[in-house]
């Protein structure tokens, strides 16, 4: 299973951030519990957030427009002056629906 690793009896997607996508994260490895030790459940979830992370890396490379990045970069850095802290859509998605609501 591409990108998956176990940690007890539990799965964990762990991916390698691109060079080119760096900036717009705050390490270089992606890793997110699976929550389940089921291989079934694994593989599943496994794909649709490695083909989330590809669709996003995508957009971002066509859509290489420098005014988007830099507007991304401004938006982050006010975010941390108002005391949030960015975090990868795919990181917040995996919050219960009150921790999503309460960051809006």
């Amino acid at each position: 299973m591409q990108y998956v690793i176990q940690r007890g009896k539990w799965f964990h997607f762990k991916r390698r951030i691109p060079k080119l996508y760096r900036d717009f994260y705050d390490n270089d490895l992606i890793q997110v519990s699976l929550k389940t030790d089921s291989e079934i459940v694994v593989r599943q979830r496994a794909s649709i957030l490695n083909h989330e992370l590809e669709r996003l890396w995508n957009q971002i490379a066509t859509g290489g427009n420098p005014e988007h990045v830099s507007l991304f970069h401004q938006a982050v850095s006010i975010a941390h002056l108002g005391g949030f802290t960015y975090r990868p859509a795919v990181e917040i998605a995996k919050k219960d629906l009150g921790q999503i609501l309460s960051r809006v």
